[in-house]
């Protein structure tokens, strides 16, 4: 009986190990052979994994140039799950964008793809979401320019389009005595540690959630990020889709960073576990243990929604406009500029920005003085010794 490797891709034969391959030929017929001479089952695993793309690759190139009816719908689908050089966060990106664009683009074979019908398609994304609009342009000049390299069309209709415009960004900035009415209502929720954490410390929300206590250095009073929760579309037996939250460890260099933290969030993040402590005892085998400091009361993951929920709640309370956690970083960036004058490289660090020029863009317009940081966070909280 000839010995498999685990997952079946493998066989030993002859006293080495040995992988099929398969290949096309001139006339795109399918060829058949096998390699061998491997010492080890890992070794042919990794070689026929290796064949195996190669082979998809010569696939989709030979059928391209067989088919010169591709349309380019089509052509941008399989373009773009092709590419391997985006991190996976990007590549759903331009998939999501990609997903809002296809019911306004009418069928079109890729040769006769043209500048209007490119920058109609971008219009129209960009009527729904202004940042989708300049994906979308960015999505159309790679493919298009790929598909020019390869000889599948004659010339490149992006040369042709024109660059979205970005409007301003409006900041919602609250004033100081709005922030003052904000935070007394924040103190006594049950969210004041993950606003102070987005206020005080610029994090975005979906590192809160996967932030866990061992993430923070107490005698440092440091906290380092690492992880983020996000939105995972998981499909249903009905066909359905559900927004699940999930962990995951940040791929962006420029966004896992380390961060210094006021004392009160200190304060406050020890009162949070006793909190959650005495959640896990009152639920007993049902709590979910992962340690989080921002959970439910089972100890499970947060809804994506929920502190954006809760914030809507909180300024009505207080009476003033509604925010957002993107609102909280604004006001972060706001009180760095302020009270330690920092530049926007050193902002963009401390915010996990991917490039200057996009805190630049979204923060020029912020008055910068200087302002005693701890002054500043007093005045807000109307407390002293918060630093």
């Amino acid at each position: 009986m000839v010995q498999k490797s685990k997952n079946g891709n493998a066989f030993f034969e002859r006293g080495s190990w040995y992988h099929r391959i398969k290949w096309y030929d001139e006339d795109y017929l399918v060829r058949y052979g096998k390699k061998g001479g491997f010492k080890t089952e890992e070794e042919a695993e990794k070689s026929y994994r290796k064949y195996l793309k190669a082979f998809e690759d010569q696939k989709r190139t030979l059928m391209r140039r067989k088919d010169t009816r591709l349309e380019f719908k089509q052509y941008l689908q399989e373009w773009l799950q092709c590419q391997t050089c985006f991190q996976s966060t990007t590549k759903k990106v331009y998939q999501y964008v990609l997903g809002q664009a296809l019911p306004y683009m009418h069928t079109m074979k890729l040769c006769a793809v043209n500048e209007r019908y490119l920058e109609t398609a971008i219009q129209k994304v960009s009527e729904r979401t202004e940042s989708y609009g300049l994906k979308l342009y960015e999505l159309f000049s790679m493919a298009l320019s790929d598909a020019f390299s390869e000889s599948l069309i004659e010339y490149n209709p992006m040369q042709e389009c024109k660059r979205p415009k970005r409007k301003k960004i409006e900041l919602h900035i609250l004033n100081e005595q709005q922030k003052s009415l904000f935070m007394r209502s924040a103190k006594c929720s049950s969210w004041y540690l993950e606003i102070l954490l987005c206020m005080f410390c610029g994090m975005k929300r979906g590192e809160i959630y996967a932030l866990r206590f061992d993430d923070f250095h107490v005698e440092e009073r440091t906290v380092t990020i690492t992880h983020q929760v996000s939105a995972e579309y998981v499909k249903k037996e009905d066909g359905n889709y559900i927004c699940v939250p999930t962990e995951k460890e940040i791929e962006m260099e420029n966004a896992r960073r380390i961060l210094r933290v006021p004392e009160i969030i200190m304060e406050e993040l020890e009162k949070r576990r006793t909190k959650n402590e005495d959640k896990r005892i009152l639920y007993g085998n049902r709590y979910k243990e992962h340690h989080l400091i921002s959970c439910q009361k089972n100890g499970d993951y947060r809804s994506l929604g929920s502190m954006n929920a809760a914030l809507k709640r909180l300024c009505k309370q207080a009476g003033i406009p509604n925010m957002t956690t993107q609102d909280l970083r604004d006001m972060y960036a706001e009180m760095m500029l302020k009270s330690e004058n920092v530049s926007f490289l050193k902002l963009t660090a401390l915010m996990g920005y991917g490039t200057i020029e996009e805190t630049y863009e979204r923060y020029s317009d912020l008055l910068v003085r200087n302002e005693d940081q701890n002054k500043y966070i007093n005045q807000i909280l109307g407390e002293e010794g918060m630093f």
